[in-house]
Formats: structure tokens, sequence, C-alpha cells
């Protein structure tokens, strides 16, 4: 409905020498649901402790599918699916699976730079 946003991550995977396609093992991204609806989840979650402390709502990879299928020019392309639910970050950890939301045929497109370290 033109709210809220998407963000994607990844960790420690080597992008210009990976296999296509390739699906995310566990730890190696998320996708996380940023918007007004998802802060009411979290603020009403007693778990969560109130916005902004510890709590996101998101599909993690291993759990969910989350494929980069091309990476060309800079972009890189994919696929996700999965079950978004709250996911404690901070001091008290858990997993809310009892709130949830289904994503399908999910879509991303990120333009990307790279960045010498040295």
């Amino acid at each position: 409905e033109g709210v809220g946003s998407w963000s994607i991550r990844f960790y420690d995977i080597d992008i210009h020498n990976i296999k296509l396609p390739y699906t995310l093992e566990i730890s190696e991204g998320s996708v996380f649901w940023f918007d007004s609806r998802v802060d009411l989840l979290i603020k009403n979650n007693p778990n969560c402790g109130g916005i902004d402390n510890g709590c996101i709502f998101a599909l993690p990879s291993g759990e969910n599918k989350i494929t980069i299928t091309s990476i060309e020019n800079n972009i890189i392309e994919g696929e996700f699916g999965g079950k978004a639910t709250i996911i404690g970050t901070g001091h008290n950890r858990h997993n809310d699976s009892s709130v949830y939301h289904r994503v399908f045929n999910g879509k991303f497109k990120i333009k990307y730079k790279t960045e010498s370290t040295k």
C-alpha cells in the first residue's frame, strides 16, 4: 500500500565469487520490514520492551529462502520468501512466531558500490 520499506542485508559473502543462483545459508543475511504497523506489533509485544528496543520484524536466511539470482554491472538481483516474525536482538533474544506475515514472490534489485579497504 505504499507504506513502509524493506531492507536487505548480506553478511560475509564474497558476492564476486559465488555461483549463481545462490541461496543464503543460515546467518548470511536477512530481509527486514519497517513501517508503522510493525512498530505497533513490536510495541505490543511484551518481550520487546517497546519500539527501538532490540526487536525487528524480519525473515532471516536459513529459516527462509533468500536467493541471489544475478550480479551484473554493480546490481544484485534476487528473490525472497518465507515467514517474517518478530525477532529479539537485544539482551532478551527470542523469536515470536505467533505474530507473522507470509511473504510470497518477494524480489529485490539493489545497486551497490565496492570500496577499497586499503
